[in-house]
Formats: structure tokens, C-alpha cells, sequence
């Protein structure tokens, strides 16, 4: 087996421990409130709690007494059961979901979309680390996810730590992000945005790094070799260690 997909498999089967333990929690949205972004799937109906693969994009106007009012465009049957995350809060460390599991009361059809009311049975919260959800995008090969989740970050993510050595990384966006002693060896970087990121403590032995974007970024002083590699031509602007 390669070394690469040996990786893989690693960074898949560690993903689930970096997900904090959920907790029961009692939460609430207000009417007039700006929605808050939510996904819901439609729960197995040969094994409780157990959801179909497939999210759907969904908008949480109101929870309150037991009941939640979102909008999706998906339709969904009513009396089915469903698992609703809501995203209470994001930042450089993370982001917070409220999951909701229930019944559909009534999905009823307006514009653009339906409109649907969930009698609500079980709410609990759960805390997401930034690495669980930067590792799950590298074990599926999606730089275009991550960059979507960390674009409205207001700092960079905290990605300490990290075991990336074979990770295919081109293309993904890790502007300022603090990876302070992750393990980058012989990882593919070429293409990669690490403008100010802090790298201080990393091992960089074998990467690829054509393209990379290092730009005040701060990384040892032993791999200021990777700056000519990456073509970077304002190599000053670089913090070395």
C-alpha cells in the first residue's frame, strides 16, 4: 500500500476523536433575529440516530418551546426523522454547533423554497476544533471546503500540532494560520497560501513548494533554503527563526 493512502487512512481514522464530547444544552432562537445557518439530514429509518450522508443546506428563523421553524430549499416528508446542526459561533479555534434531532410537524412550500416546523426531541452541543475540520477537508481532498470555511475567519486558524507529513496540501488557504510544530515532511505545499503563517517549530524536510506563497510568513531558520524553491522573489519579508 502506498505510503500516501496509508496516511489517509490515518488522518480519516483519527478524525472523530477531535470532536469534543457533546453535551445536553438548552438553547433558544428568537423571532427577528438574523437566521442562522444550519444543515439537516433525514435520519435512517431502519436505525434511529443514524443519518443519511447527504446534508442539506438549511436557514433557522425561530426555537423556542420545543419547536423549530427553518427554510431550505430541500423538501422534506413530514413525520420523518431528522438531525438538525446549527452553527452557533466560529473563530480561530473552532466552531460551536447546536444539533437538534426531531420530527418534521408540516413542510409547506413558498417561494423559492419550504418552510419547515420541527417538533424538536433532543438538543445537544458540540464543539468542533479548527484542526478536525482542516484534517477532514486534506483526508478528502478538498482545499475548496476549507478555504470556504476559513475565509471569514478574523484570525488566522489555530492548526498546532499537526501530522501532515505525505498530506497533499496545494491549493489550500492557510494564511496566517499558526502551525506551530506540525509535522510537514514531505508534503506537497506547492501551490499553497502560507502568507503569514507561523511555522516556528515545524518540520519541513521533503516538502513540495512550488508556488507557495510564504510571504511574512515565520519558519526556521534551516529551511530558508524553500523560499528560492518556491520562487518567491521578497524573500526579506520573511520571519526566520
Amino acid at each position: 500500500m502506498p505510503d500516501y493512502i496509508s496516511k489517509l487512512d490515518d488522518l480519516i481514522a483519527n478524525l472523530e476523536s477531535a470532536i469534543e464530547e457533546t453535551e445536553q444544552a438548552t438553547f433558544s432562537v428568537s423571532e427577528g433575529e438574523p437566521p442562522k445557518k444550519a444543515t439537516f439530514r433525514v435520519l435512517s429509518s431502519t436505525f434511529s440516530g443514524v443519518a443519511q450522508r447527504a446534508a442539506n443546506p438549511a436557514e433557522i428563523y425561530e426555537l423556542k418551546d420545543g419547536v423549530l421553524k427553518m427554510r431550505s430549499r430541500a423538501d422534506v416528508g413530514r413525520n420523518m426523522p431528522i438531525e438538525v446542526k446549527i452553527l452557533a459561533g466560529k473563530d480561530s479555534l473552532g466552531e460551536t454547533m447546536h444539533i437538534v434531532q426531531g420530527s418534521v410537524i408540516s413542510a409547506v412550500r413558498i417561494s423559492g423554497a419550504y418552510e419547515i416546523n420541527v417538533s424538536a426531541n433532543d438538543m445537544r452541543k458540540m464543539v468542533v476544533p479548527a484542526h478536525r475540520r482542516f484534517l477532514d477537508c486534506i483526508a478528502n481532498g478538498d482545499p475548496t471546503g476549507w478555504n470556504r470555511w476559513a475565509n471569514d475567519l478574523g484570525d488566522g486558524p489555530v492548526l498546532q500540532g499537526l501530522d501532515l507529513s505525505l498530506s497533499n496540501l496545494s491549493g489550500f488557504d492557510l494564511c496566517c494560520a499558526d502551525l506551530t510544530g506540525s509535522n510537514f515532511e514531505n508534503a506537497n505545499l506547492s501551490g499553497a497560501n502560507l502568507a503569514g503563517a507561523i511555522l516556528s517549530g515545524c518540520n519541513l524536510d521533503g516538502v513540495k513548494v512550488t508556488g507557495t506563497d510564504f510571504f511574512r510568513a515565520r519558519i526556521p531558520r534551516r529551511y530558508m533554503g524553500l523560499l528560492t524553491a518556491s520562487g518567491m522573489i521578497e524573500v526579506e519579508s520573511v520571519i526566520l527563526d
